[in-house]
């Protein structure tokens, strides 16, 4: 009458934003704020760089903080969530990132679709997970994470087991802002 133990939380798949410009370079945490900018600027005007450029500052923090297994959970439109990650204590988050380069310090709010990160998170994660939707054409990478997740978080019955943050990042203002994102 043996039975196999239990692991709390499993290892997930190897992280596709170690892909990510810069995730694997470990000279990273040494890059300025005014590094950060310079690369901002030099994409003014595009915004999908200017994300792209965000969400490697806000993976690039998280790993200073002791954050581990850090993956992305996104459609072909770039659409999903922007940060999966583990927490230092071993639980996973969710952050989405919203950066720009306005003088003015303005920073996108989130979508009426990411109001809710319970709504969200079972949008994107049943989505995801089944190929459907917005998500049809998931990476099979993607795929398997978003599966993993919709199982360990028991989701659609309860999404309320998830933790999310939003990252609102102006590179003008040099001002970076971590928020709790409403359930």
């Amino acid at each position: 009458n043996s039975e196999e133990p239990t692991v709390p939380n499993p290892p997930l798949p190897a992280s596709p934003m170690n892909n990510v410009l810069g995730t694997n370079n470990p000279n990273l945490a040494q890059i300025t704020w005014s590094a950060w900018q310079l690369l901002a600027n030099a994409c003014r005007g595009n915004g999908n760089a200017i994300g792209e450029i965000g969400e490697n500052l806000a993976v690039n923090s998280l790993r200073q903080m002791n954050y581990t297994d850090i993956w992305t959970i996104k459609n072909g439109s770039n659409n999903g969530f922007d940060i999966v990650a583990r927490n230092p204590e071993g639980n996973l988050e969710v952050f989405e990132v919203k950066a720009s380069n306005q003088s003015n310090g303005s920073v996108g709010d989130l979508s009426t679709r990411q109001d809710s990160l319970n709504f969200f998170s079972r949008d994107v994660l049943s989505q995801a997970a089944s190929k459907t939707g917005r998500y049809q054409n998931i990476d099979p990478q993607d795929q398997a994470l978003a599966e993993e997740l919709f199982d360990r978080f028991k989701i659609p019955k309860d999404a309320s087991t998830i933790d999310g943050f939003v990252f609102k990042i102006n590179f003008s203002r040099s001002t970076v802002n971590i928020s709790a994102w409403a359930k």
